[in-house]
């Protein structure tokens, strides 16, 4: 049969004593997109830090974008004499997939001696979640959190996928979580490269614009107690020049705001030196968020007041400083402390996905076993693949300035 839930369309087939439960194509595309990208920890994505890809079965996608031609003028030529200048630009970068798979299980007695216990039949129906329209409600959340756990675990993926602390981590036993939330991360983290690694492999290649100073004097464990405001300044300062060209033309164009990464340390002190500094100077404190006078001299539009209403987000001298939550779950995983401002132009993070792995119309996203027979008593099994790659896009249009501390 086929059950229409919120979510889409789900086809359940009962045979014996067992439940076929199957997300539909379109279903599982939906649910990708909309909840494991969108509603989870791709919602900094607001801030136009990704670009965001999908493909069907090519196992590669590529991003283009145009530079800004320069040195197009010269001195009036006589006659017919023709010298054309000032090519336009064009940065590519093609990202190649890495296959990864889910698979789940999940007993029923989550809900055995609890108020949604009530919610199935009685008998050997307790067990089977498609015994009453309780149960089916209760299935379409079960899968709404699969969906952000895929996205949360993607994100993860994506941002320090392969990283050596993680290895470091692993062979001195640094990690404070348990034994077995370390494997499945230890496990995850192998099936392809993040960000953050490719960042800090460029910071050790010696790249200028990837060694922006953080002084170890001015960091306690977490606590950052230095000058935020002046590093922030320096990693400003540190952009190369196409780089600049684009900063500098951000406020007569449609394009989002520069975004600066921090870990929580350094939006802490950031955001104290703000309330010090400007806490009594209306006018030159707008100055200083939008980098121009006016925006809000009169108080913010509503546009503007929901444009950055996201929580760890300020603004300085037009660019957008967001305390990015993905530093500290490194953190607290690895048992390391990160202190980091990474800036980047809008979209020069590239992440591609497939979703789901099809060969026809009808194939499936994700597949759902729940057996109500013994042994199993109700136990469900869900597995589905996909693919997921990320590159940056243009390392001259990213700037670094990191500190990690280890035990």
């Amino acid at each position: 049969m086929k059950i229409k839930l919120n979510s889409g369309i789900v086809d359940i087939t009962k045979s014996g004593k067992s439940n076929y439960i199957s997300i539909r194509r379109d279903t599982a595309i939906k649910l990708f997109q909309k909840i494991a990208i969108a509603d989870t920890s791709f919602i900094s994505n607001e801030l136009g830090i990704y670009s965001l890809g999908s493909v069907g079965r090519d196992s590669k996608v590529t991003f283009a974008s145009m530079g800004v031609p320069r040195h197009l003028l010269q001195r009036r030529l006589n006659g017919c004499i023709w010298n054309p200048k000032g090519r336009i630009p064009l940065r590519s970068g093609e990202v190649t997939l890495c296959p990864v798979e889910y698979n789940g299980e999940q007993c029923p007695d989550f809900a055995y001696d609890t108020c949604l216990e009530q919610l199935f039949g009685p008998g050997r129906d307790m067990r089977d979640l498609f015994a009453t329209a309780e149960g089916l409600a209760l299935f379409e959340e079960m899968i709404r959190n699969i969906y952000i756990g895929l996205g949360t675990s993607l994100y993860d993926l994506v941002e320090f996928g392969q990283h050596p602390l993680i290895t470091l981590a692993d062979e001195n036993g640094w990690s404070p979580v348990t034994m077995n939330e370390w494997e499945d991360y230890v496990d995850q983290q192998d099936a392809c490269g993040g960000f953050i690694t490719m960042v800090d492999a460029l910071k050790e290649e010696g790249l200028p614009h990837f060694n922006v100073e953080i002084n170890p004097d001015d960091v306690d464990d977490a606590a950052y107690g230095g000058d935020a405001m002046s590093l922030i300044d320096r990693v400003i300062s540190a952009t190369l020049s196409d780089f600049s060209l684009v900063l500098n033309a951000r406020f007569t164009s449609k394009t989002k705001m520069p975004v600066i990464r921090v870990s929580e340390g350094i939006f802490n002190r950031f955001k104290e030196q703000l309330l010090n500094k400007f806490g009594a100077i209306p006018d030159v404190y707008y100055y200083w968020m939008y980098g121009r006078l006016g925006v809000c001299k009169d108080g913010c539009s509503p546009q503007g007041q929901e444009k950055f209403s996201l929580p760890g987000v300020l603004i300085y001298n037009g660019y957008v400083i967001y305390n990015d939550p993905v530093f500290k779950v490194f953190d607290n995983i690895t048992g390391t402390v990160t202190h980091r401002a990474l800036l980047g132009a809008p979209g020069v993070f590239a992440v591609a996905f497939d979703i789901p792995a099809i060969k026809s119309s009808e194939d499936l996203g994700l597949e759902i076993v729940q057996h109500l027979d013994a042994p199993f008593k109700g136990k469900i099994f869900m597995d589905t693949i996909f693919k997921v790659g990320n590159k940056i896009l243009d390392t001259n249009f990213v700037v670094n300035a990191s500190l990690t501390l280890t035990p």
